[in-house]
């Protein structure tokens, strides 16, 4: 029996090896990659596949897994390839960006006049319509039998037009296991107050000197 467990454990390892092996191919990513991904990241996702069952054994709702990172690191190839490797053995996933739950530009130009100009540029806190995320994240993780399945479709940012796109993805019709959320200020903490006294850089000292702006990213 324990010579069947170990068989069966090598014949996983290699299945998982020759996912991220066409993972890489697909994406055209460095065959650097594979060391990394196989170092950390299968790892983590056979963590997060322990994670889940016990997410739901203990409250039936699906695992939602923050992913922060500045702009260019790679949160979204992360997100896929996690994603791949748990669809492979089965687990429901929903990718979520940041980037999806931006205002719309209608809405920013309205804090650009009733808080701060610099408000208009979508990117940092304050430009996300946190509400509508946080619904979103509890309709989804919760059991498919209490979603409203009426309002429920995942949002889309058309960066060319930099507005809401008006087409909305549909979400998976079963039950979602893992949702991975990610985004360059996803956990972010805000700082102390007294550190955004002085201007940090000439885009403050420049459009914020009175630290308006600043306050309200931080807020």
């Amino acid at each position: 029996m324990d010579l069947q467990n170990h068989n069966a454990k090598d014949e996983t390892l290699a299945q998982q090896w020759l996912h991220i092996q066409n993972f890489i191919r697909v994406h055209k990513l460095p065959q650097a990659f594979s060391s990394t991904a196989w170092q950390y990241f299968l790892p983590l996702s056979e963590n997060l596949k322990l994670w889940t069952k016990q997410k739901r054994s203990q409250q039936n709702r699906s695992f939602i897994l923050g992913l922060n990172g500045a702009q260019g690191t790679g949160k979204s190839t992360l997100a896929e390839l996690l994603s791949t490797l748990l669809r492979q053995s089965g687990f429901t996933v929903l990718n979520l960006s940041i980037d999806d739950l931006y205002l719309s530009k209608s809405a920013r130009q309205d804090l650009s006049h009733s808080i701060h100009p610099l408000l208009k540029t979508r990117g940092v806190p304050g430009t996300h319509d946190t509400a509508l995320a946080c619904e979103l994240l509890d309709e989804l993780s919760l059991p498919l039998s209490e979603r409203n399945k009426s309002k429920l479709s995942v949002p889309r940012f058309d960066k060319a037009t930099d507005d809401r796109s008006p087409i909305r993805e549909a979400i998976p019709e079963s039950q979602v296991d893992v949702i991975i959320f990610e985004g360059w200020c996803v956990g972010a903490k805000p700082q102390r107050d007294l550190v955004l006294d002085n201007p940090y850089n000439q885009l403050e000292l420049k459009e914020d000197r009175d630290g308006q702006w600043r306050q309200y990213v931080n807020e």
